[in-house]
């Protein structure tokens, strides 16, 4: 009994270790894409005197591709939130259930042990 608490105490330790891990490298990750556009839109609004045709055209495929890839990491921001509540919602409907069975066993070995001295002393 002790020792499923301790390793229960554990495994919260660690998920919430990996969920708060998780939601940093998210952010980092979306501030690099900012970092990213930032770059490309102060490059491509300098005239540089180079082939510009080209230049604007590389410039606005690649914001194109930064706002597919923002709204990518938006819906896959949402998904993991998502999940986490649900699992969290899950690990805390499993703590109750093996508190529950937890006190249903207890009281279970409480009455074989009072069943056990019951017919111990019957039998002196």
């Amino acid at each position: 009994s002790s020792s499923n608490k301790s390793t229960q105490s554990n495994t919260n330790s660690s998920n919430s270790n990996h969920t708060s891990s998780s939601h940093t490298n998210n952010n980092s990750h979306n501030d690099n894409l900012i970092n990213s556009n930032n770059r490309i839109s102060s490059n491509s609004s300098g005239d540089g005197g180079s082939s510009g045709n080209g230049n604007d055209v590389d410039a606005v495929e690649l914001r194109l591709q930064n706002t597919q890839l923002r709204a990518k990491v938006d819906e896959l921001t949402k998904l993991v939130k998502k999940t986490s509540n649900t699992l969290s919602a899950l690990e805390g409907h499993a703590l109750q259930e093996h508190e529950k069975w937890q006190s249903i066993l207890l009281a279970k070995d409480e009455e074989i042990s009072r069943l056990q001295h019951s017919n111990g002393a019957q039998d002196i």
